[in-house]
């Protein structure tokens, strides 16, 4: 009997407590049901901003939380983040017509996007589509002690970015999300910004970007036919170039110091296939970096025109190199033209150097005897002397053809080492720098 009497009692507890589950699911259900049921009563409420009055625009704050950087590709100048939107406003509609009281004092209640009023936000420089933001699989969270309205879509936004890859790979991106309540004019929506940077605590990072800042803001703009009030996020990424310095840069600039030492190769070695190697692999480089870059002329990226000017030279380097190696092959019986002579003489110094010795030997002829100064043959009192210097001419030594190809091979060869060393520094110091 005693077991009997326990095991009802146990019944009796077990039937109150899911009777109040049940009972709490079903006030809950009917809470939603209420409140539906006030948007419902008037079937076009959903779209009427829920302001105080109509003299009085509704203040709806967004702040941004930032997840993940996607991507961002210059190239077709996209950018693609993913998010979510922090926004909060006052339902005067719900606040008005549902007590405390009336839901058993909770805290907050849950209701369906499609039931309610939510503004009609639209991110204006989408490349996809120009589509609301939001969908029916969203929840908007409503606390009936103060009438606050709360909504945290996450969205994946894929915005348009012009990017500026003057300083590529040391490159930084701003790019901007300009959202706009669409249809609501200044005096029925304002957007307002409570704090002027994302949230990004809980921001994952990116192996190729780097967030330097971010910034928010709204201004009032005109849209054709009335103004109303737009919404800009901004964030400014900053790029983390070793991989590009590696597998791009470096190859470069090795490429650009051996181009000019083609001189030095025998012309029996295969001189004309090594420039012609350096050049094509100028091009191939050149197209690599024409990956990362947008099709626009302005503003060009510095490497680009480097490895541009880098190409050029490598073809004058060709030219040259066939020219030289015809001087190499020209017949002996051929004789250098005098101008060529000259000009071989001044590269190799040895007009400075004849010019000195003439006036080295100038200066030898004149010798001190007895205090006095004498010349060759003859003191200046007419005394002859017992020794006479003789000039001896030096027979003119014939220049050959192997002997200019050989001197041009060099002076080409410092030229052009010369040559790109300045260019180097001209152009990639300020890449330098930038880092």
């Amino acid at each position: 009997m005693i077991h009997l009497s326990s095991l009802l009692c146990c019944l009796i507890l077990l039937a109150l407590f899911i009777g109040t589950h049940a009972y709490a699911r079903y006030k809950a259900t009917n809470i939603i049901s209420e409140m539906v049921d006030i948007y419902y009563e008037n079937e076009d409420l959903t779209t009427v901003v829920p302001n105080e009055d109509n003299d009085t625009p509704l203040n709806v704050s967004m702040t941004m939380f930032i997840y993940s950087i996607n991507g961002f590709d210059a190239v077709s100048g996209q950018m693609e983040i993913a998010i979510s939107l922090s926004l909060s406003w006052h339902d005067y509609n719900l606040y008005s017509n549902i007590a405390l009281s009336d839901i058993n004092n909770a805290s907050y209640v849950p209701v369906p996007y499609s039931r309610i009023w939510t503004p009609n936000l639209v991110l204006l420089n989408d490349v996809q589509s120009v589509e609301r933001i939001g969908s029916s699989s969203y929840y908007v969270t409503y606390y009936p002690d103060n009438g606050i309205v709360t909504w945290k879509p996450r969205i994946i936004l894929k915005g348009s970015c012009s990017p500026n890859m003057t300083y590529f790979p040391f490159d930084r991106q701003e790019c901007s999300f300009v959202f706009s309540a669409w249809e609501h004019d200044t005096s029925q929506v304002k957007l307002v910004i409570p704090d002027s940077s994302w949230d990004t605590s809980m921001y994952e990072g990116n192996g190729v970007w780097k967030i330097t800042e971010t910034k928010s803001e709204t201004y009032v703009g005109s849209s054709g036919q009335f103004d109303s009030y737009y919404a800009k996020f901004s964030i400014t990424i900053e790029r983390q170039p070793l991989f590009i310095l590696v597998n791009l840069v470096l190859p470069i600039l090795l490429l650009a110091a051996i181009n000019g030492f083609c001189f030095l190769v025998p012309i029996s070695n295969g001189r004309v296939t090594y420039c012609i190697t350096c050049f094509l692999t100028f091009v191939f480089l050149l197209q690599t970096v024409q990956q990362f870059l947008p099709r626009t002329s302005y503003p060009m990226s510095i490497l680009a025109i480097y490895v541009v000017l880098m190409m050029l030279f490598s073809a004058v380097v060709n030219i040259i190199t066939v020219f030289t190696m015809r001087l190499h092959l020209a017949p002996s019986k051929d004789k250098v033209p005098k101008w060529l002579q000259v000009f071989l003489k001044t590269i190799k110094c040895r007009i400075c150097r004849e010019c000195k010795k003439k006036t080295e030997q100038n200066e030898g002829d004149e010798i001190q005897i007895n205090g006095r100064v004498t010349f060759a043959g003859q003191n200046k009192v007419g005394i002859v002397n017992d020794h006479v210097y003789e000039k001896k001419k030096k027979a003119v030594k014939e220049v050959k053809w192997p002997e200019v190809a050989r001197s041009l091979d060099i002076f080409f060869f410092v030229l052009f080492l010369g040559v790109q060393a300045v260019f180097s520094v001209f152009f990639l110091v300020p890449l330098g720098t930038r880092a």
